[in-house]
C-alpha cells in the first residue's frame, strides 16, 4: 500500500513538474489591456524641517491604500499602465516636548512602465514611474514623486492575473530638509481584454 502510494506522488509530482515545462502559455499579454485592483501597504520615513530658525523632526507614518489601474501590454514584455491610490497618511511634527500630528486622505495617480524579463505565465518584472501625491486635510498640498522597484506577475489564465511587486517612492512634503523614502509593498489582482 505504501508503495502504491509513493508511486501516486512521484507521478503526480511528474505531471506538475511537466505543466510547467510545457512551452504552451495560458495567456499572450501583447496588446491586452489590464485592468486590476491592488492593495498597498507603505512603510514610512523620517526627515527633518526648518522653520523660523528651529529644527523640527518629520515622520512619516506607515500606512495603508487600495487603488485600481489600467494598462496596456505593448507586447508580451512592456506594459504601460496607470494607477490610482487612495489611502490614508500621517505626519507626525515633533521638537523636544513638542509635537503635534497632521491626519490627511492620500491621493495618488502614477504612470509606470513595467518590463517583463520573461515570456512566460509566471515572470519577473522590474518598473519604474513618477506620478503625485496628493494630501487633503488641514493642509492640502500636492508633490511629485518618482519610484522604482520589481516584483513577479502570474498569468493565471488567458485572461486573469496576479502581481506581486516592491517599490521604493520618492516625494518631498512642503517645508521638509529632504526627500521621504517609502518601502512600498503592493499586491493586485486583474482581468486582460
Amino acid at each position: 500500500m505504501a508503495f502504491t502510494s509513493l508511486r501516486v506522488v512521484v507521478a503526480v509530482a511528474f505531471a506538475v513538474a511537466l505543466s510547467f515545462a510545457a512551452p504552451a502559455r495560458a495567456s499572450e499579454r501583447d496588446e491586452m489591456t489590464d485592468f486590476f485592483l491592488f492593495g498597498q501597504f507603505a512603510a514610512g520615513d523620517d526627515t527633518s524641517a526648518t522653520a523660523a530658525g528651529l529644527d523640527f523632526d518629520v515622520d512619516y507614518d506607515d500606512s495603508f491604500g487600495i487603488g485600481v489601474g489600467i494598462g496596456r501590454n505593448v507586447n508580451d514584455y512592456v506594459n504601460i499602465n496607470g494607477t490610482l491610490l487612495i489611502g490614508e497618511a500621517s505626519v507626525d511634527i515633533s521638537r523636544g516636548s513638542f509635537s503635534a500630528s497632521d491626519d490627511a486622505t492620500l491621493v495618488a495617480p502614477d504612470i509606470n512602465i513595467d518590463w517583463n524579463i520573461l515570456d512566460t505565465d509566471v515572470t519577473p518584472f522590474v518598473t519604474a514611474g513618477a506620478g503625485l501625491m496628493m494630501f487633503f486635510g488641514d493642509d492640502n498640498e500636492t508633490d511629485f514623486s518618482y519610484g522604482a522597484g520589481a516584483g513577479l506577475r502570474w498569468d493565471i489564465s488567458h485572461d486573469a492575473f496576479l502581481k506581486v511587486w516592491y517599490r521604493a517612492k520618492w516625494f518631498e512634503l512642503d517645508e521638509t530638509d529632504d526627500s521621504l523614502m517609502l518601502h512600498t509593498f503592493n499586491v493586485g489582482i486583474g482581468i486582460m481584454r
